[in-house]
């Protein structure tokens, strides 16, 4: 008879190393940077190379439909990778209309995005990367460039080429000897700020404000490029208006979009803001309803949360997961970032587009909760967690039987949307397992933690697998003692 023990002892490795960082650009600046320059390669009438049109700080390339073909190339300040022994290129971006790609399979249009690197001042090019994009798509990426290791001025171009083609976006430039993504850094919204703040546990429907903004609650409806008042921007909880759509329950909600029959096509950012007081507790969830009448992702889509007003934080990235009926939001840990959120902070919900509030876009919100939450599902708890020590991992609550696969990240809290849902780790994420669920649903393994990585944070959480589906449990974010 072969004996299965319940508990198995694995090593936990993880390679740390002085990051060094030779160029970093989040274009928060404007487009060119200082000390960036954008080339015209061809000489057409074509602006080229902007800040993007959704005023979120990324540099963007519009598709251009002026009859001619655009070939910019942004080039980047000089960089020095003397003393590398690696490197890596990690970016930030974003395609529209992929299949006017000329290497899209289905391809109607001639365009090309590349990455290229050049050692003589920009005289000649060698690509790292060519978008092979088929869908219109948000993503993130790390570049080996460790074939340049040990050079000197060398220049990143970021080329865009197409007639009427594809639009790019690009963001969080970072050229660094770290194979690994960098953490995602918060970004910076300008939006109004509450003066005071609510206790929790939280609730509300908007019935009781009867259409007045207190003063916990703010309010933004600018133009996304201007930045400045958008008169047709609808940022609505009733002070504008009755609503345009019937709310989830009773007769008011957060309605966000352009107004109605908007007399132009541009792009507003809309945000409501609530100032809380966790009170001293923590992992508070956020519950709420939700309804998407169209919305493209645009980057400050989505709930964000902030310590301070003005680095957030993403809780749920864009509005993708909604239909143009209420459905409820998956509760969402608001603490995830290991952020103190046990006294004064900002939750925030956002949206940006360019069409009137339920024709083909805008965003309703009704019904919003803030609790300690017991939560429903797998319990993830992690123990011992010490430099040198054996840590236990155990969930509970599993399906019986079923397989646990424990994932951990040391780059970051996500959210990461995965083929089994929104993972509260950032990529890359490793993992243990699939371990066998007892009868009892219950699966517990040891962890020996290697005695060097004292303070670094780790992200951590279960993804169960059962009878051709999955379920998640908890994320847990602790820093190894």
């Amino acid at each position: 008879m072969r004996i299965c023990l319940s508990f198995f002892v694995l090593t936990l490795t993880a390679t740390l190393s002085a990051q060094n960082i030779a160029l970093q650009e989040d274009f928060s600046s404007g487009v060119p940077p200082t000390g960036w320059v954008q080339q015209n390669i061809n000489g057409a009438s074509s602006q080229g190379w902007t800040s993007s049109l959704a005023g979120d700080f990324r540099a963007q390339h519009e598709d251009e439909n002026g009859g001619h073909t655009c070939d910019n190339r942004l080039i980047s300040a000089p960089f020095h990778l003397n003393g590398f022994t690696q490197a890596y290129l990690h970016l930030d971006s974003e395609i529209n209309f992929a299949t006017y790609l000329a290497n899209h399979p289905t391809t109607n249009g001639d365009g090309v995005s590349d990455l290229e690197i050049s050692a003589n001042g920009g005289l000649s090019w060698t690509t790292i990367w060519t978008d092979t994009s088929t869908v219109n798509d948000t993503y993130s990426f790390d570049i080996d460039m460790s074939a340049f290791a040990g050079q000197t001025n060398l220049v990143l171009g970021i080329h865009y080429y197409g007639s009427y083609a594809h639009e790019w976006w690009v963001d969080n430039i970072v050229i660094n000897d770290d194979p690994n993504p960098p953490p995602p850094a918060p970004t910076t919204w300008l939006v109004n700020l509450p003066s005071t703040f609510a206790s929790t546990p939280f609730s509300m429907g908007f019935e009781t404000l009867a259409g007045s903004v207190p003063p916990w609650m703010a309010l933004t409806s600018v133009n996304a490029q201007t930045q400045l008042p958008d008169p047709e921007g609808w940022c609505n909880i009733g002070q504008l208006a009755p609503m345009l759509k019937p709310a989830y329950s009773g007769i008011y909600a957060l309605e966000m979009g352009l107004i109605p029959g908007a007399p132009s096509t541009h792009y507003v950012l809309n945000a409501m803001v609530i100032g809380l007081n966790g009170g001293g507790t923590i992992q508070m969830q956020l519950n709420a309803q939700i309804i998407n009448w169209g919305e493209e992702l645009d980057s400050i889509d989505g709930i964000w949360v902030s310590a301070d007003g003005q680095n957030w934080h993403s809780l749920l990235l864009g509005w993708a997961d909604f239909s143009n009926s209420w459905s409820a939001l998956a509760p969402l840990t608001i603490d995830a970032h290991d952020l103190d959120l046990t006294g004064d902070y900002y939750l925030m919900f956002a949206q940006s587009d360019d069409t009137s509030f339920g024709a083909d876009d805008g965003i309703g919100v009704d019904e919003i909760m803030i609790d300690g939450g017991s939560y429903q599902g797998p319990l993830y708890v992690l123990n011992n967690l010490s430099a040198g020590a054996v840590a236990s991992l155990e969930c509970t609550g599993c399906p019986p039987n079923s397989q646990v696969v424990y994932g951990y990240s040391f780059a970051g809290p996500g959210p990461t949307q995965t083929p089994y849902g929104l993972l509260e780790m950032s990529m890359p994420i490793s993992s243990f397992g699939p371990f066998q669920a007892n009868d009892q649903g219950e699966r517990s393994i040891l962890v020996l933690i290697p005695g060097n990585i004292s303070g670094l944070l780790v992200h951590t959480q279960c993804v169960i697998f059962s009878g051709g589906s999955n379920s998640l449990s908890n994320g847990v974010h602790q820093a190894v003692q």
